[in-house]
């Protein structure tokens, strides 16, 4: 067997090597396009090797210039290959170009098996001996043909679309690899052009071994693909390791990943998540197995809300419980970001689940906490005020007894007046109903465990109220209060029963604050609707609150009393942000200290 045989065989072997493999891996990876036009251009490139040796191989000119007629076919398909390559890979050169050249090439294929004997030559010229590789190959030389200006004009289209694919890599930034592929691709067919006008015009006598230039080609289309497998594999090893350490950081801190697929209506999750929902095993779960997990009162609500966030595309917050055979009742707090399909439908919610069972049990705790904390408050008012209390009742139980001894005395009386009796026994009446009152309030206010009533609340009743029941106090400590109260001011949503509770530490704050100038003091307390707000104010002539305290004033234990707590005011901060209030502090400018409590008219 010759040279020339076993070297263009081997060209051809390998090329469709190359192909099949190509193959394989564009059935694997269908989406790298690049893989299938590199199968078809090394497939053309091995018929083009068997026509060349076909060519050198064959006995009479019209077997040469038949082969040199179907080569151009295996030579379109290498072209267009590339062009398809440049475009799809590469991401370059210019469409029209591309369509322009390719369009060009066709035509120049069509008119080859038109003409006689093809576009190459315009006769049937004899056979002969062309020295090659130490041997004697065929070759037949002709007058070239005039049509053949279509096909030098389709090169010349392609290396135009080449150069300018070349440039706009470079343009792009992209001096790595990718430009030596294009600035391969357009060396390999610059020689292969060179070569073929060459032979064909008798410049250059040698046989036509496009396949060998091609070769080139076919290397560099290679290299861009093994380059971009590479750098697939690295990226795949990258996320591979980066989604471990996002597993083992989601492990670490109790926080359980899901995806769930609308469209299948399955959830996948990592084993924290499933751990989290009572799953087991670790195939997809079904969004209705996921629901009877959980906790009855729960289910409903956030059936509806998971599907109705990721239907109008937006996030999903909320706490709910979980019942697991294994780990009873649990809190969860989930998190989900919903995605739209390119056409705006839902497509799928990717989230987080994080165990906040501790958390809400701890909260519970604290609430009860503070309830106890603000009922030790209200007893210490109460303590506070026993001396203002006692005075309060004294009035109207002295005033019941003074009427039932008048009335006892007229009884005795020989003729005694019936219409002064029923005038006694109403005063007594009214004197008892106000005993009474004052014993309600201190019942409602100082009772333990009593949930606030949301209701309706007239801050001037409320500050009158009180201003009655810290009376005798207020008399005692020598304080002068003004009020003044707001004409049809608004009610706002709270609890009447810690309103009272707040308004009587504010106002016990200030007395205590006037006592230490050894002036009169005065305490004024108002109301006003302002910018759709109501404000309580409470407005004392005392020394006003210290620099250093101002910022730490409502924290625990800050007191500038040496007997005092530091409570009251943070209590009272506390019942104000109940009810959506703001409690804020701060030096008059004319002297004392001014408290505003503060709601909006959308209080809830």
């Amino acid at each position: 067997m010759s040279w020339v045989t076993i070297i263009w065989s081997m060209v051809a072997a390998t090329c469709l090597t190359l192909a099949v493999l190509r193959l394989i891996e564009w059935s694997r990876r269908r989406e790298v396009w690049g893989n299938l036009i590199l199968a078809i251009a090394t497939t053309g490139i091995a018929g083009m090797g068997f026509c060349e040796l076909t060519m050198m191989r064959t006995g009479t000119a019209e077997q040469f210039h038949a082969v040199v007629r179907w080569i151009h076919l295996p030579a379109w398909v290498v072209f267009v290959a590339l062009i398809a390559f440049v475009r799809v890979q590469l991401r370059a050169g210019s469409r029209w170009l591309a369509l322009a050249a390719c369009g060009v090439w066709t035509l120049s294929l069509v008119i080859n098996f038109l003409v006689e004997p093809n576009v190459n030559y315009l006769e049937v010229s004899p056979l002969v001996a062309v020295p090659f590789l130490g041997e004697s190959i065929s070759f037949s030389y002709g007058d070239p043909n005039p049509w053949m200006v279509v096909g030098e004009l389709g090169l010349l289209l392609m290396i135009a679309f080449l150069v300018g694919a070349v440039l706009e890599i470079w343009r792009r930034g992209e001096r790595g690899p990718i430009l030596v592929v294009g600035a391969g691709i357009l060396a390999g067919v610059l020689l292969v052009s060179i070569h073929g006008i060459l032979v064909l015009l008798r410049v250059c006598p040698a046989p036509l071994i496009m396949s060998f230039y091609y070769m080139i080609v076919v290397a560099a289309m290679a290299c861009q693909i093994s380059h971009e497998a590479r750098e697939a594999a690295l990226l795949t090893q990258s996320l591979q390791k980066k989604g471990e350490w996002l597993d083992l950081t989601a492990d670490s801190a109790g926080v359980g990943l899901w995806s769930w697929a609308f469209k299948t209506d399955l959830i996948s999750a990592t084993d924290r998540a499933r751990d989290l929902h009572g799953y087991s095993g670790g195939d997809p779960v079904s969004f209705q197995k996921f629901i009877a997990t959980l906790h009855p009162d729960d289910s409903e609500w956030v059936l509806n809300e998971a599907r109705r966030c990721l239907r109008e595309g937006v996030d999903f917050r909320h706490d709910y419980r979980v019942v697991t055979r294994e780990r009873g009742t649990r809190w969860l707090r989930v998190l989900g970001k919903p995605f739209l399909t390119p056409a705006g439908a839902p497509g799928r919610m990717t989230g987080v689940s994080i165990d906040i069972t501790d958390r809400k049990q701890a909260e519970l705790e604290i609430g009860a906490q503070r309830k106890e904390l603000a009922h030790l408050s209200r007893v210490t008012i109460l303590g506070e005020l026993s001396g203002s209390i006692a005075h309060e009742l004294n009035q109207p139980l002295a005033a019941i007894l003074s009427n039932s001894q008048v009335g006892h005395r007229s009884l005795d009386t020989a003729n005694p007046d019936l219409k002064e009796m029923a005038a006694i026994l109403a005063d007594i009446a009214a004197d008892a109903k106000r005993a009474g009152g004052i014993i309600h309030g201190m019942r409602a206010m100082f009772k333990k465990d009593v949930p606030p009533t949301m209701q309706p609340v007239d801050l001037n009743e409320t500050i009158t109220d009180v201003i009655n029941l810290l009376h005798g106090e207020l008399v005692a400590q020598k304080a002068r209060v003004d009020i003044r109260l707001a004409e049809a001011l608004p009610p706002v949503i709270a609890g009447r029963v810690e309103i009272q509770q707040v308004v009587i530490n504010l106002v016990l704050n200030s007395l205590d604050a006037v006592k230490t100038r050894g002036v009169p003091g005065r305490i004024e307390v108002s109301t006003e609707c302002e910018k759709g707000r109501v404000i309580v104010s409470v407005h004392d002539n005392g020394p006003g609150i210290p620099a250093e305290m101002m910022e730490r004033l409502f924290e625990p234990f800050t007191s500038s009393k040496p007997s005092g707590l530091g409570l009251g005011l943070t209590i009272s901060r506390r019942i104000a942000d109940r009810f959506g209030a703001q409690l804020i502090a701060e030096n008059h400018p004319e002297g004392g200290a001014v408290f505003r409590m503060i709601f909006s008219r959308e209080t809830p």
